[in-house]
This record gives structure tokens, C-alpha cells and sequence, in this order.
């Protein structure tokens, strides 16, 4: 497994993607007997290799090519859903979409949606809204004005059961650091609804907060995302 694992980290690209050919194998023999009993509990040893193994993948996905990133990203949800439940890995997904270091987040953004879909089809929707209120600061205070709009609204449509408004998403992805009048408006849109849908007032309570801590800053995109609400 070592050996399968070095593999990954090389930077011969035909090298490195037989070694995710490996890496995947190994995961769905070793694993083979926890994933036909759906619904056993997760053995926390066994998790914490399991995402061992999966942060291989997002290393790749940092330093790889683009094509083999974009093949990657598109089949890692299905894999996610294989091993975990979106509360087991919500944090380490999140964690790499948000990473200074992470190249590509608009393929991840759609990573990010599909968990937050699953979690929504599982009835966790409570789960998610906690984690994006209790994480505004990560936004509102460590990225820029267009990637902080582009996360956001990401992250609102993700957490929406609004069919409506989760069509939009492609093309949200498309706008990725942008800052234009477009943009600030779907922020508006999205913040609204997933500000509605919470489900208790101490949530509404931190949202409103998080945003009024900068709603003085000068030319403020959240002094009209508080307006809309």
C-alpha cells in the first residue's frame, strides 16, 4: 500500500495515474465486505485510513494535469459516496475546495455540490446549514471581494433544496472570481433563500451577524446580500 501511495506522488504522469488505478483497486477490494452492508457503523480506524487514501486523490488533483483532473473530479463523487457519509467527509471536501493551495476550484465546486446533494437526499440538510453559518468568517475575512461572492453563492445553491435555484449552479461555476453586477445579484438571490430555509432562529441570528461585522466596510458587496433577506 506504501509503495501504491508513493506512486501517486510522482511526477511522471503516466506513473502517477497508475498509481490512482492502484490506489482505487486496493480501497474497493480491501473495503468490499463494509460496502455491501449498507448501513453498518463506521469503524473510526478504518475511516481515518480510508480518507488517508482519499487525500491522495486530492493531492493529485492539486499538482495534476488538467486532464486527468477533470476526469478525476468528475468520478470523484460517486467514490466519496462509496466509502463515506457526507457527514464523515464534508469537512475534508470543504477543506481542499477552500485551500490557498487548490488550483482548480471550479471542478471541486461541483464536488462540493454533489456531497451537499447526497446530505440533502439523506435528510442532513440541518447539517450543512450549521456548517456554512458557523463558517462565514472563512469567507467574509480570508478571500477576496469575487471569490468570496463565487464560494458563497456555490455554497448557498449547494445547501438549497430549491430545484429551481440548484439549475442555476453550471452556470455559477462558470463565474468564478467575478465581480460583476450578475454576480453580486445571485449572491443576493441564493444568500436569501438559504437564509430563510434555516431552521432555527439562533442560525439567522449568526448569519446576520457574520455579515454586519463588514457591512461597513466601503463598497461592501453583503450591505445588499443584508437588504435582500
Amino acid at each position: 500500500m506504501s509503495l501504491t501511495l508513493e506512486k501517486t506522488k510522482t511526477e511522471n504522469p503516466n506513473v502517477s495515474i497508475l498509481g490512482l488505478q492502484l490506489l482505487l483497486s486496493y480501497m474497493y477490494t480491501d473495503c468490499s465486505e463494509q460496502l455491501e452492508a449498507v448501513g453498518s457503523p463506521t469503524n473510526p480506524d478504518h475511516l481515518v485510513q480510508t480518507i488517508e487514501k482519499i487525500s491522495a486523490i486530492f493531492e493529485h488533483i492539486k499538482r495534476g494535469y488538467m486532464s486527468q483532473v477533470e476526469i478525476l473530479c468528475q468520478v470523484l463523487p460517486d467514490i466519496l459516496n462509496d466509502f463515506f457519509s457526507p457527514a464523515d467527509i464534508l469537512t475534508k471536501v470543504i477543506s481542499e475546495f477552500l485551500s490557498p493551495q487548490q488550483p482548480h476550484p471550479q471542478l471541486l465546486s461541483k464536488v462540493v455540490f454533489r456531497v451537499f446533494e447526497r446530505a440533502i437526499e439523506e435528510k442532513q440538510l440541518p447539517l450543512l446549514q450549521d456548517w456554512v453559518v458557523f463558517s462565514l468568517s472563512n469567507f467574509t475575512q480570508s478571500l477576496s471581494v469575487g471569490m468570496a461572492t463565487w464560494c458563497l453563492t456555490c455554497f448557498f445553491i449547494s445547501a438549497s433544496s430549491n430545484e429551481w435555484l440548484r439549475l442555476f449552479f453550471p452556470y455559477v461555476q462558470t463565474r468564478v472570481g467575478r465581480y460583476e453586477y450578475e454576480d453580486r445579484k445571485m449572491l443576493c438571490i441564493a444568500g436569501a433563500d438559504f437564509y430563510k430555509n434555516l431552521t432555527n432562529q439562533n442560525q439567522k441570528d449568526t448569519f446576520i451577524e457574520n455579515f454586519r461585522k463588514i457591512k461597513e466596510q466601503p463598497d461592501t458587496l453583503f450591505t445588499d446580500l443584508l437588504s435582500s433577506l
